[in-house]
């Protein structure tokens, strides 16, 4: 995997290569909103927002067969709870766990009993509102990383030793146990095999 940020630590590009190929998803953005994400050079979704930065109301996807429409239903919470049609019936359905870990719990009005975190229609905006990276786990908005394996809020722009770049675990000014967030993830995944 490969991404790259502009200027405003805004995800930009998005570079995966597995078994299927080489995968490049460029994002455009106005502001602090994603209004667009092109696959392989082709438009692929289109996203319009509410009142708020972080209120995604419809995503549009742009296939070869036209244009599909789906729009977002949210908690009280602000939680992207479901994607749905234009005559309102969910076409996805997302729960969550007390971390925040987003899974889909519905496809077209059937249980998904997997525990997956990633979005069949390519849904992007999972939690608050805020773009889920299914391929590490993690969701990113208004400039900062929260990723619920290790409950840490990251801030790209913080550098060692600073706060949001490193979590120590000791308190103070002692500098005691230092764990860097991609150890702690390698070392719960391990220990998940």
């Amino acid at each position: 995997m490969e991404y790259a940020y502009d200027a405003f630590s805004r995800q930009v590009l998005n570079r995966v290569q597995d078994a299927n190929g080489v995968r490049e998803y460029t994002r455009i953005w106005n502001g602090r909103q994603s209004i667009e994400e092109w696959e392989n050079g082709q438009l692929s979704k289109s996203f319009i927002y509410g009142a708020r930065v972080s209120e995604p109301v419809q995503m549009i996807r742009h296939t070869e067969g036209g244009l599909a429409q789906y729009f977002y239903a949210f908690n009280g919470r602000g939680f992207v709870t479901a994607l749905v049609d234009p005559l309102g019936k969910p076409v996805e359905r997302y729960r969550y766990d007390v971390f925040r870990q987003p899974f889909l719990s519905e496809r077209n009005g059937q249980p998904v009993n997997e525990m997956i975190s990633s979005s069949p229609l390519g849904n992007p905006f999972l939690g608050c509102g805020r773009l889920w990276d299914s391929d590490i786990g993690s969701s990113f908005g208004l400039g900062s990383e929260y990723d619920p394996w290790t409950g840490q809020v990251t801030n790209p722009e913080s550098g060692p030793g600073e706060p949001g770049c490193e979590n120590d675990y000791s308190g103070g000014e002692n500098p005691g146990i230092r764990v860097r967030r991609d150890t702690l993830r390698s070392q719960l995944l391990r220990a998940m095999i």
